[in-house]
């Protein structure tokens, strides 16, 4: 079931039989001669509802300003918004999709709700990867925990970072 919005009081809600015992003091309502409870909107309580069966979309679509000088592509938002949904996910979209961005808007999203702080970089161009670990790192709150040159590597580590951000060229093989 889908979950319902109110993008103006930040509550997402469902039908109360599923909602109402796991949140008792969420806000009543009925719609249509049924009740549905509403919750704040918010990454956590989603992926409570997610558990229950009512698919709520990422806060990051209703409540992220996507900071920097572009735009995001729609794919960039879909992206972004399913890595902040599945703690450890893979990105494999086409070249010319905008991985990198939509990977850094969401770790930026999640950083900034206090949802990560650590960071795998895996990309098979050396230069890149080193550049993006060094700018990274600088960055406060953050802790690139690991770089790797393809996916391979990524068993030497031992780590199960939150979101990983593959190259074609760099996938398993």
């Amino acid at each position: 079931m889908k979950a319902l919005l109110s993008l103006k009081h930040k509550l997402v809600g469902g039908p109360s039989e599923l909602i109402k015992e796991r949140w008792p003091d969420g806000t009543e309502m009925e719609m249509n001669g049924k009740p549905f409870t509403f919750v704040p909107y918010d990454l956590t309580n989603v992926f409570l509802l997610k558990q229950l069966g009512v698919e709520a979309p990422s806060p990051i679509l209703h409540d992220y300003d996507w900071p920097g000088p572009y735009t995001p592509f729609d794919i960039q938002k879909k992206t972004a918004a399913h890595l902040t949904m599945h703690p450890s996910a893979y990105v494999l979209n086409e070249l010319g999709t905008g991985k990198t961005r939509a990977v850094l808007w969401a770790w930026d999203y999640l950083a900034s709700i206090g949802g990560t702080g650590r960071l795998l970089i895996v990309d098979d161009h050396p230069v890149f990867r080193r550049g993006i670990s060094q700018f990274l790192s600088s960055q406060e709150g953050l802790t690139v925990c690991a770089e790797a040159e393809n996916a391979p590597r990524l068993r030497n580590y031992g780590l199960t970072p939150p979101i990983f951000r593959l190259n074609p060229t760099a996938a398993p093989r």
